[in-house]
């Protein structure tokens, strides 16, 4: 595969090439979840659940942390989780 730049202004500079290289790794990263079955799409319930699947798994099952980290209470959390049994 080959990139293509376009500049409206006369050259590339450091803040130009680290706001492509951000994009090719968002890039990357979600060609890697479709191809693992993951989807970005879902009901508003189901993106809750994963979000907070997703939180959880990432401070090792901390749910405090987890909890906090997605700016809620612990009982909303347990609450979300519950829901998605």
């Amino acid at each position: 595969e080959r990139v293509v730049l376009t500049i409206g202004h006369g050259c590339i500079d450091a803040p130009d090439i680290e706001l492509i290289a951000c994009e090719i790794s968002e890039s990357i990263e979600h060609e890697q979840s479709r191809r693992n079955g993951e989807s970005e799409c879902g009901t508003l319930e189901e993106l809750k659940i994963r979000a907070a699947r997703k939180a959880l798994e990432e401070e090792n099952y901390n749910k405090s942390r987890a909890a906090k980290r997605l700016g809620i209470d612990r009982s909303t959390l347990d609450r979300i989780l519950h829901q998605g049994i």
